[in-house]
């Protein structure tokens, strides 16, 4: 049994918790600015599109995938259609020395729904924004993605935040959180995940798993990502507390 199974089997009976929004709070800058303080496992974003257009681009995607992080994983792939290069699908220091001006690739000229998407997100600008995919039978290992330097006063609304969204999201494929268990993906869901948790990812399906993650910083966009993470959290805390 590898890693991944095992931390899968270990949290997977662990029940989310989602606290309440306290009735001090009266602003959605208010509410953000709390929500962000409570290690929430994961934000359900309230926004849809059309999954057949976007598995008919993501299938796009295909011939341009390199391996991701193959220290961490099994089957784990990715390019990068805004970033440094298709290719470059990791951090980057990982290719650089002082951090370059970030942009889209050849390859969003061929997933231009997907790219309207993403540019009409409440984010100033981007980092990444990546297909990754997971082979069939494939895992990524327990890990966290927590930025280096945290102080008690590190404030994560300052920094990249990771939006995930599942294109092609097989059933017997899952995505667990240390103490938080299994996050519940289905085709066409876009969340925002607590990554500074332990997670890992095991594809037990003979299905190929493809989501996309960007990296986003909200800068002058504050207001715009406040009113829809506040409507998103009203929405998902009615749904899991029944």
């Amino acid at each position: 049994m590898n890693s991944a199974e095992t931390f899968y089997n270990e949290n997977k009976s662990t029940r989310p918790i989602f606290p309440a929004v306290p009735e001090f709070i009266n602003t959605d800058e208010e509410l953000v600015k709390w929500l962000f303080k409570q290690n929430v496992p994961f934000i359900d974003i309230d926004l849809e599109f059309d999954i057949t257009e976007w598995r008919e681009e993501a299938l796009k995607s295909v011939p341009y995938l390199v391996p991701h992080r193959e220290n961490d994983s099994d089957g784990w792939n990715s390019c990068c259609i805004h970033g440094l290069g298709i290719d470059k699908t990791g951090v980057w220091n990982n290719y650089y020395d002082t951090e370059p001006e970030y942009s889209w690739t050849e390859l969003s000229n061929q997933t231009p729904i997907i790219k309207k998407f993403w540019e009409s997100m409440p984010f100033e600008k981007f980092a990444r924004i990546r297909f990754m995919e997971l082979e069939p039978h494939g895992n990524i290992i327990p890990h966290n993605d927590s930025p280096k330097g945290i102080t008690a006063d590190f404030n994560l609304l300052d920094h990249l935040l990771p939006i995930n969204i599942a294109i092609i999201h097989p059933n017997d494929c899952f995505m667990t959180l240390k103490d938080h268990g299994v996050v519940p993906w289905k085709n066409g869901d876009i969340r925002l995940v607590n990554i500074t948790n332990d997670h890992s990812v095991i594809n037990f399906s003979n299905d190929t798993r493809i989501h996309m993650i960007g990296h986003g910083l909200i800068g002058n966009k504050f207001k715009e990502f406040c009113e829809l993470i506040a409507r998103s959290y009203r929405k998902q805390y009615e749904r899991y507390r029944i």
